[in-house]
């Protein structure tokens, strides 16, 4: 009986310390924990096990500590977690092969070519992509801003130039935007033939908008003896009037020695006229860079040439003391200017048209800044759509400009092969005929690329809203290499003849404002501020002076070497002798 009771006591004290076991084990915080860290490098080993419950005998032989419940938990949150990665993955690789499919003739590309194309705007990659591989790889040598260039045409010309040789691609790529257009509507042998024509020139950096360097020093000066000339020219004129108006008052007066005397005066101060006009346009010449040496130095010979026959003009008057000697002068005074006269206009005429080139020169290099400006805005991911319009817009202007300039030039150019001293009246008024369409001409251009202009300034704020920069200012040369069409040669002309520059540029004044002759029409000169007829100035000089009534107009007489009216004459004849000129 005691061995029972002591058999079942062991047995209940066996059974108490097993309960008691198992509830230490079940509450107690000092045994199982969740609270227990799991390193990142351990969640990642788990993720890995691939079942929740490969993952949680993972994590219990990691952490024995830890209550299996948690181990369920986080693998069975790491499992979902791995479902979206693979949910995304698949997307993604989806994504990635049709876009491989898309840009499949991209493959032969290296890889800095391919990141440089998939930056473009998706219009653009379009177009590239549904070009042959071979055709890709010829434009994808091409400098980002230029082929960004040549994917705004339409697909189908785009096309039409890939398929050309690299050689000529070459050529095109140098084409401003408006040109560009203009060569894609050619077919295939169009564009070859047109494009002969053309030649690449490495760009001299220093010499881009000018034909030669001038010290400052030496363009200040020129502008000093400018100022000086205007002044003299000015105060000639007034001189001139005057002059003219007391001289006509002595002839009225039946005074031969005060109409002698008068008429000296008179004669002497056009000729001063004459002097200090060419004296203004050869200081205009001195200080332009945009002359090369060579024309400007024919050029201001020529001018001083005329000077020193003017001057020996003024001394044979001074010398005179007949009336029959002053009418010898008067005659060679007038038959001297009668033959620069369009040789004035020309040396005139050609500092314009050198203003207006420099402007055209600076417009084009303007055009290739903003078009590396665009591209590199669009690479940072900036929506330029909007910039690329009004840059077509201000392309279209500067290539009008530059048609209105090369028409210009063409007629200068005829007008100064005409020239010689042996010109008939009739070949003289056809000089002067092609010098004011020359200068018209100039005058458009000089109108469409002030146009060009105020576009410009409404891109560069709009360029700047979107976060991009540009200095229209700065004259740094954008291109290695500009496209130059060749012109022909033509033959030198005779020593009288003179080289006319083809490129250059001075902006020309407003239509009425001015500051010299120069700014004015042909048949204008500047007079306070404003163009005015000349032709008054230019009869009182070739028509006021004269030698025989044939000099006259229809209803003058030559009296005192000076076109008066018939019925004046008629009058003053019953009271004084006849006067001649």
């Amino acid at each position: 009986m005691n061995k029972k009771i002591m058999a079942l006591f062991t047995m209940l004290i066996l059974v108490l310390s097993t309960f008691s076991a198992f509830a230490v084990s079940e509450d107690d915080d000092s045994g199982n924990t969740d609270v227990e860290e799991i390193e990142d490098e351990d969640l990642d080993e788990a993720k890995e096990q691939g079942t929740i419950a490969r993952c949680v005998n993972f994590l219990k032989n990691k952490y024995p500590r830890v209550r299996p419940a948690k181990f369920r938990e986080i693998c069975k949150n790491l499992d979902d977690k791995m479902e979206n990665e693979d949910l995304a993955s698949g997307q993604a690789k989806n994504m990635l092969k049709i876009e491989n499919d898309r840009f499949k003739n991209f493959a032969k590309l290296n890889q800095n070519q391919k990141e440089r194309l998939m930056k473009f705007n998706e219009k653009a990659k379009d177009k590239l992509a549904n070009l042959r591989e071979d055709h890709i790889e010829k434009l994808a040598q091409i400098k980002t801003d230029r082929l960004r260039k040549m994917t705004n045409l339409d697909e189908d010309k785009l096309a039409k130039i890939a398929a050309l040789d690299e050689e000529l691609i070459e050529k095109l790529q140098y084409l401003d935007r408006e040109r560009l257009k203009e060569f894609a509507e050619l077919s295939e042998e169009e564009i070859k033939e047109k494009l002969s024509n053309f030649k690449l020139k490495k760009v001299d950096q220093a010499m881009k908008f000018k034909n030669r360097v001038l010290p400052k020093e030496k363009m200040n000066q020129a502008m000093e003896r400018f100022e000086k000339a205007k002044d003299k020219f000015d105060e000639a004129k007034e001189k001139y009037g005057q002059a003219k108006e007391r001289f006509r008052n002595a002839v009225d007066s039946g005074n031969e020695e005060d109409a002698i005397e008068g008429a000296k005066e008179f004669l002497g101060h056009s000729a001063d006229v004459v002097i200090s006009s060419l004296e203004k346009i050869k200081e205009k010449i001195e200080g332009n860079e945009n002359l090369d040496e060579d024309e400007a130095a024919e050029a201001i010979a020529d001018i001083d040439a005329k000077i020193a026959e003017m001057e020996d003009l003024k001394e044979s008057l001074e010398a005179a003391t007949s009336k029959e000697e002053i009418k010898e002068v008067a005659k060679e005074i007038t038959s001297s200017w009668n033959r620069m006269k369009n040789r004035v206009l020309i040396h005139a005429q050609n500092v314009v048209k050198s203003g207006v080139g420099q402007i055209l020169s600076r417009s084009e290099n303007l055009e290739t800044r903003l078009d590396k400006i665009l591209a590199e805005m669009e690479e940072s991911g900036i929506d330029v759509e909007d910039l690329d319009e009004k840059v077509d817009d201000f392309s279209a202007l500067v290539n009008d400009a530059r048609e209105s300039f090369k028409e210009a030039e063409e007629l200068f150019d005829e007008a100064k092969e005409m020239r010689s001293s042996e010109n008939t009246d009739e070949e003289k008024e056809k000089i002067k005929d092609l010098i004011d369409q020359s200068k018209e001409l100039t005058k458009d251009a000089h109108e469409d690329l002030k146009e060009a202009h105020n576009l410009l300034m409404e891109i560069v704020k709009e360029v700047k809203a979107k976060g991009g920069d540009i200095d229209v200012d700065d004259d740094e040369v954008e291109d290695e290499y500009e496209l130059e069409e060749d012109e022909d040669e033509t033959d030198e002309t005779d020593d009288d003849d003179e080289d006319e520059s083809e490129e250059d540029e001075e902006e020309s004044e407003e239509d009425d404002a001015c500051t010299e002759d120069v700014d004015c029409e042909t048949d204008e000169v500047c007079t306070e501020g404003v163009c005015e007829d000349v032709e008054e100035d230019e009869e009182e000089l070739d028509g006021d002076t004269c030698t025989e009534d044939a000099d006259c107009e229809t209803d003058e007489v030559c009296t005192e070497n000076v076109c008066v009216d018939s019925e004046k004459d008629e009058e003053e004849s019953g009271d004084n002798e006849t006067e001649e000129e």
